[in-house]
């Protein structure tokens, strides 16, 4: 059963559900970007950690890619 006081708190004063909005999603991406670099930070990791498995992957663009959406002035951060 859906609870009528929960389901108020989720829709904004726009009408449309906080779920689907694209600003609240940007929001959930720059949390989400941000806590990974701290991960990745915390544990030092680097391209030299990838290479031991054998995975090609650019790690220096991937860094430049998760600093752009943990960035709060960035146009991904409404």
């Amino acid at each position: 059963m859906v609870n009528i006081n929960e389901a108020k708190g989720s829709v904004g004063y726009c009408s449309i559900s906080c779920g689907l909005s694209g600003l609240y999603k940007g929001r959930v991406m720059a949390e989400v970007a941000n806590d990974l670099k701290e991960l990745i930070e915390a544990e030092n990791l680097s391209q030299d950690w990838l290479s031991k498995f054998g995975i090609d992957f650019n790690f220096k663009e991937f860094l430049k890619g998760l600093n752009y959406f943990a960035n709060k002035n960035s146009s991904c951060y409404p």
